[in-house]
């Protein structure tokens, strides 16, 4: 296989997980850039001059010093830090990219979770964060706070939210136009415990238009993908979802907002504790729930207020080898349910290793394209 396989937190288990899956996840097309570059490394200091052969020591002195059009490189090696703020914005020409230079090579832990509870808060626009390995002691692991953001090929896990009130491993609020794409999530909070408020992938307040693509989401406390409060508009198309202690995808509104015109297609949703996916709170009559396979969950949909579900598949997605704490193949397997069963409406170009879609017939359900 091409790519990294998913495991669960534990020696072992990683050490699998890095052998088996080597390509970074597909993202969207982003433009080279002839603008500055600057360098983190483990070896560095924060009063050197931030390049290659003078790296800085953290990812905060890069993101203070960075403008439109930088690219910050960081070094494969452990990071442990407070939280991670980015305020610098990038423009529609000039993106800041920060970027892991081996994929999950760059490992970022935060910690107290009393002081931090945040391991990344991206409060600049125009920004992308690709190819991180996040984990720590808080309660979010990145917090999407600005708009045209893309978070991509990052591994998000091990967020124990012991005494939090919620959290998860990806969070968009008050941003316009956020890119989740290619990340596994893991882990965030007990998923032995089903709690309603600790999520795999979180769109909140002021989230709107929200792109959630290709990624695999599993063991998380509550729900895999989860969008409430004032969120809108969101496209979650070809994720796959499972083994997470309460819903699959939970579509709702609260605070006096709708959650409405939400498009749900070609996503895995499977051996989830709850609902496989469900509308909660107040939802409008505009979302679209479109040939997803939704099968051995605690139950299949709960939709309150838009059409049924459509073309959906009701049978075991076949994976190359099924394991719940992501320590399997989620490839698709010769003779899946899911291959040529989706539709283009919603679907990403390329899959989670960046094959392109489709390659049959129509496109397969899931992050995974068969060959």
């Amino acid at each position: 296989m091409s790519r990294r396989n998913l495991a669960r937190a534990g020696a072992s288990a990683c050490a699998l997980f890095l052998l088996v899956f080597q390509v970074a996840p597909a993202s969207p097309a982003v433009a080279a850039s002839a603008r500055p570059s600057y360098h983190v490394a483990t070896t560095g200091s924060d009063s050197a001059d931030g390049s290659a052969g003078h790296p800085w020591r953290t990812l905060q002195r890069a993101a203070d010093a960075v403008q439109p059009g930088a690219t910050v490189h960081v070094a494969p090696g452990r990071y442990e830090s407070g939280t991670v703020v980015a305020h610098t914005s990038g423009t529609a020409g000039e993106r800041i990219r920060f970027l892991s230079d081996s994929t999950w090579g760059a490992r970022i832990f935060v910690s107290p979770a009393r002081l931090h509870h945040y391991a990344w808060r991206q409060a600049g626009s125009h920004t992308d964060i690709t190819g991180f390995d996040i984990s720590g002691e808080g309660f979010v692991g990145i917090d999407i706070a600005g708009d045209d953001v893309r978070v991509v090929g990052n591994l998000v896990h091990g967020f124990p939210n012991v005494g939090s009130a919620g959290g998860a491993g990806i969070l968009a609020e008050d941003s316009h136009r956020a890119i989740i794409s290619g990340n596994v999530v893991h882990d965030i909070g007990n998923p032995d415990s089903s709690n309603g408020l600790v999520h795999g992938i979180y769109l909140s307040r002021g989230s709107r238009g929200a792109v959630v693509q290709n990624n695999i989401v599993y063991r998380n406390q509550g729900a895999g993908i989860h969008t409430y409060h004032t969120a809108q508009a969101a496209t979650i198309s070809n994720n796959t979802v499972f083994a997470n202690a309460n819903w699959g995808i939970l579509i709702g509104g609260a605070d006096g907002s709708v959650a409405d015109s939400f498009l749900v297609t070609n996503n895995i949703v499977f051996d989830n504790g709850g609902t496989g996916i469900v509308e909660n709170g107040t939802t409008g009559p505009h979302n679209r729930f479109l040939n997803n396979l939704v099968y051995r969950n605690g139950s299949a949909y709960e939709i309150r207020t838009s059409s049924a579900p459509r073309a959906g598949v009701a049978a075991d997605p076949m994976f190359v080898r099924y394991r719940r704490d992501g320590s399997g193949d989620y490839h698709l397997a010769h003779g899946s349910p899911c291959i040529d069963s989706g539709t283009a409406l919603g679907a990403p170009a390329t899959d989670y290793g960046g094959r392109r879609r489709p390659r049959g017939r129509g496109c397969d359900i899931g992050a995974f394209e068969r060959p």
